[in-house]
């Protein structure tokens, strides 16, 4: 892996005070003290062809990780880019630098797709989208995040905003039912672990001829049994080594296993050693793995 709704409102119908003016004001304060401590949400930032927020979920899972959501809401006919879009795109970016208390310990996208927009073919969404966050944090933490993606209809507009959020110790706050149901179903659309019968097998560095010869990665991968549909399977590769990947290329499937090329547009000065491999999503329909994958030795 790579290093949300409406507000609950609780004021929709009008108070009527069946005592004095001091209960009705406690009342009402209780209720906006509530209403803050349920929305752990920022308001939306907009553009032309979208819009963004942020929604953290305080109570940490059971891993220790407190799990949040950047959410794009893409108006009909945008798009927004994958972390390896490609060799042109805006890849989504995100630093906490003025944050205390809190640190991002990995940025998690649902499976991409190939975008075809008549001039290159990339690795994005359609669609509204959300990805997944993960944070490290000790009690309560202030989240200063500043967020930089790409969304395209003809042309690309950088999206670029600033996001502030107080995030209070999680055993004195809850997210409302709404967020933390986003954040729990941004989470179940992340791809899962490697299976036995669906995972990349391995993956071969070719280099190319010439001085500036581009190379490629050759992939096998293991396809499951069971697909839905004619579903053909999808491959999305990403490295934070100086590679930069074109769209995968599937060159044979014969149901129990893919081939795969992989055109390389960058690379750095000696490919071979990739000392953390490199990250990959293999996708069928809507069902998708994710993991690391080394160069196979001797390839």
């Amino acid at each position: 892996m790579m290093k949300t709704r409406q507000f609950l409102s609780g004021m929709d119908r009008p108070i009527r005070s069946a005592g004095s003016v001091p209960a009705f004001a406690a009342a009402i304060l209780f209720l906006l003290s509530s209403e803050a401590a349920l929305a752990l949400a920022t308001d939306w930032a907009t553009t032309k062809g979208g819009r963004m927020r942020l929604v953290i979920d305080p109570a940490a899972n059971a891993q220790g990780i407190t799990r949040g959501v950047l959410e794009i809401d893409l108006e009909p006919g945008w798009k927004t880019y994958w972390i390896d879009p490609g060799g042109s795109g805006v890849p989504p970016q995100i630093t906490l630098d003025h944050s205390t208390g809190i640190e991002l310990e990995a940025l998690r996208l649902p499976a991409p797709r190939q975008v075809d927009d008549g001039y290159s073919v990339w690795a994005g969404y359609t669609q509204p989208v959300a990805f997944g966050l993960e944070f490290s944090r000790q009690g309560a933490a202030q989240l200063e995040a500043d967020i930089f993606v790409g969304i395209c209809e003809k042309i690309c507009i950088p999206f670029q905003t600033h996001f502030s959020l107080a995030i209070p110790a999680a055993a004195n706050s809850a997210a409302s039912a709404g967020d933390s149901a986003l954040v729990a179903a941004t989470f179940r659309a992340l791809p899962s672990a490697p299976q036995a019968d669906f995972k990349v097998q391995s993956l071969r560095y070719q280099a190319g001829a010439g001085e500036k010869g581009a190379g490629q990665l050759h992939v096998v991968a293991r396809l499951p049994e069971f697909r839905p549909g004619a579903a053909a399977p999808d491959l999305f590769i990403a490295s934070g080594e100086g590679w930069i990947f074109g769209a995968a290329q599937l060159l044979g499937d014969d149901g129990e296993e893919a081939r795969f090329s992989v055109p390389v547009i960058r690379q750095p000065d000696n490919p071979e050693t990739a000392k953390n491999g490199f990250y990959t999503v293999l996708s069928i329909g809507r069902r998708a793995v994710e993991t690391t994958v080394s160069l196979t030795p001797g390839g």
